[in-house]
């Protein structure tokens, strides 16, 4: 198969990671700098840390599963890449990432790196619907990658 910058491009759009990561033989990973929310993810007991999304290929809105490195550990995240929709929305697209099992919080610019998309970014009828469909991304992020690679 042949393998061109714009076949890679298309499948991280249409948030095909897995298969983006295999033909590029590593993980697809961006730089974004963090930037202050508005404490919502704390609320629903998943504090985030936001980036703004950076001028370059982003993957089609939705949840991932991630990792970061901070301080030379590695990190496993739950990656949110839209709107949020379900609290009021924001104005301009947002990556959140939930750090799994740690309350560590970089403070500046970060990479942060893709292995799979999990599920459409989608609005929810009540903030407790959320909550729980996010400890259920959470839990499987956790079970299925117990071990970084």
């Amino acid at each position: 198969k042949i393998v061109s910058s714009s076949l890679i491009r298309n499948l991280i759009e249409r948030g095909a990671i897995v298969e983006a990561n295999s033909l590029l033989e590593r993980h697809y990973s961006l730089e974004a700098r963090v930037v202050k929310g508005r404490g919502e993810g704390r609320k629903l007991g998943f504090p985030t840390v936001n980036l703004i999304p950076p001028d370059r290929l982003l993957p089609k809105f939705g949840v991932y599963a991630g990792y970061l490195n901070m301080k030379k550990e590695r990190y496993l995240c739950a990656v949110n890449i839209g709107f949020g929709p379900t609290l009021k929305g924001k104005k301009k697209p947002l990556i959140e990432v939930h750090i799994i099992n740690s309350d560590k919080a970089p403070e500046a610019g970060l990479r942060l790196f893709f292995l799979e998309r999990i599920r459409a970014e989608k609005k929810f009828r009540s903030p407790q619907i959320l909550q729980s469909v996010i400890r259920k991304d959470v839990k499987y992020i956790a079970s299925k990658y117990s071990t970084l690679p």
